[in-house]
């Protein structure tokens, strides 16, 4: 199966920490033996002699949209500067035209963090499954406000399935209303 992942940090060598999870859920499904496809704002070589990843970096529009994602990750990033928030919509549309373009063969894409998840909803064409994987900081954000919780929730209802890290963001989304069924799919690194 041709699958696609869409998210917010990969690893951008094989040293990087940043987006590990990710890239270990990216080795697991080549270890299964489907083909996978990375778009993320940024990509490195993070061959560990399986199958090299088919790593595609989204031209990000404005430019300074690439200090969005790392360093501290999106929310604190957004809380250090707030000018950031000026780049986020040109961020997601640039995730999702590189969805449009990049995976739109692909018979599933699983979108990692909510602006990923934006992007796939936007970006991915009729028949394509949609999973969406929350890993922490984009499942918490919805006990703190009513009316992302409702958007969030209105997003979420575009997904096929929704996955989560632990048994506590599964609990966070059912008790919210957000997701009724969401699968855990634990990455091994505490949340």
């Amino acid at each position: 199966m041709d699958v696609g992942v869409v998210t917010t940090i990969y690893p951008r060598s094989h040293c990087d920490p940043a987006g590990i999870a990710i890239h270990r859920l990216v080795e697991a499904l080549q270890g299964l033996g489907h083909r996978v496809r990375v778009v993320a704002p940024e990509c490195g070589d993070t061959t560990t002699g399986r199958r090299p990843t088919e790593l595609i970096p989204a031209e990000l529009r404005p430019r300074f949209a690439r200090e969005i994602a790392y360093g501290s990750g999106i929310v604190e990033n957004l809380r250090g500067n707030f000018l950031l928030a000026l780049g986020l919509p040109g961020f997601i549309r640039s995730l999702a035209k590189a969805v449009r373009e990049h995976l739109a063969d692909c018979h599933v894409i699983d979108a990692c963090f909510t602006p990923a998840g934006i992007a796939a909803a936007r970006g991915a064409v009729a028949g394509q499954g949609l999973v969406y994987t929350g890993h922490g900081s984009d499942i918490h954000l919805i006990l703190r406000s009513r009316a992302y919780r409702l958007w969030f929730a209105r997003l979420l209802k575009r997904f096929g399935q929704v996955t989560v890290v632990s048994q506590s963001l599964a609990h966070t989304l059912v008790t919210s209303g957000c997701f009724e069924y969401p699968r855990v799919i634990s990455t091994g690194i505490p949340n």
